[in-house]
């Protein structure tokens, strides 16, 4: 059992919320271009990423 998967369901079942992740068997992928944008612009994810190398 996914909940994360389980949460995605249930936001595609209302309707009313744009579909920007979708599960591909056990893999999540972005397919709102904008959310990806967003993702690639933002400086949190750079240092996420950089607080990740760090932990190895």
């Amino acid at each position: 059992m996914n909940p994360s998967r389980d949460l995605c369901n249930r936001a595609k079942e209302m309707g009313t919320v744009p579909a920007i992740l979708e599960w591909d068997d056990d893999k999540l992928e972005v397919i709102n271009p904008y959310f990806m944008f967003y993702l690639r612009s933002s400086k949190k994810l750079e240092q996420i990423h950089k607080q990740k190398a760090g932990m190895i």
